[in-house]
Formats: C-alpha cells, sequence, structure tokens
C-alpha cells in the first residue's frame, strides 16, 4: 500500500513560540500508529528549520524545507542549498510553488533543477504546479523525484 503524505506548508507564517506549541501539540497528539501509514511533514521557514528539527526530536513527524536553490554553492545571497537543508534534518524540500512562479518568475526549467538537485541531496523531492490560480477550485499536483 502506498503511504499517504501530509504536507504543513508553514509559508511565512510561525515565530520562537507558534512553533514550540505547533511542535508540541502535534507530537503529543499524534502517535506513530496513528500516522500509519501516512507520513506527516512539517515545513516551516528557512530560519526556523534547526528550532523544529530540535523540537521534532525522534518524534515520527519528518522535517521539510519549503525551497532550495538549484546552486550548491557560491554568491548566491539568500539562496539556501540542499546540502545545508540536509544538515538542519530535512528529509523532503518543496519546489515549484505558484507564488514563487509568479513572483519570482520561476519556470518549469529552473524548478526542474531544483527537484534535481532535492533528488542529488536525497530528499524526497515535491514538485508542486497549479493548472489555473483564476480557477476558483485550484488542483494541486504533487509528483515525487
Amino acid at each position: 500500500m502506498r503511504t499517504q503524505l501530509v504536507v504543513a506548508n508553514w509559508k511565512l507564517n510561525g515565530n520562537w513560540a507558534f512553533n514550540e506549541a505547533m511542535v508540541g501539540a502535534l507530537t503529543q497528539g499524534l502517535n506513530k500508529e496513528q500516522l500509519q501509514p501516512r507520513d506527516v511533514v512539517l515545513c516551516p521557514p528557512a530560519v526556523y528549520l534547526h528550532q523544529v528539527s530540535g523540537l521534532l526530536g525522534s518524534s515520527s513527524i519528518w522535517l521539510g524545507a519549503q525551497d532550495l536553490s538549484e546552486q550548491v554553492c557560491g554568491a548566491f545571497t539568500g539562496e539556501i542549498s540542499g546540502q545545508m537543508i540536509k544538515e538542519l534534518g530535512c528529509r523532503y524540500v518543496l519546489v515549484g510553488h505558484s507564488e514563487r512562479r509568479q513572483r519570482h518568475a520561476e519556470g518549469d526549467s529552473l524548478v526542474g533543477k531544483k527537484g534535481f538537485g532535492g533528488h542529488c541531496c536525497g530528499f524526497n523531492a515535491y514538485y508542486l504546479s497549479w493548472r489555473d490560480l483564476e480557477c476558483s477550485s485550484v488542483r494541486l499536483y504533487a509528483r515525487s523525484y
């Protein structure tokens, strides 16, 4: 049977207190048996990955990153590489967000490079694509690399 995936992408939300409360409630409220056959992934903003990783400890909830750079290293201010987020304990990464496509003009080629980079770092990389953002019923399609 295929494992179901539940991802909580916090977008540009959270703070130290919120993170502690949310992770505490989730780790206390969900035990391993309740999660089967699901993988639950928390994707906080990058600045909180270290904190949330520590809060998750040995729980059955996984840590994920909201995005990663297609670059491995170099002079790319504000970017975060796959290796960096791997060191923070991430197992998953999301790429292809609609708002990044709109606000940063990220096209399929760049998103593909990010997904491939995530795969090369050992992540379960999920490519998100949106059909029509103006449509009232937007559908999310995820593909694992």
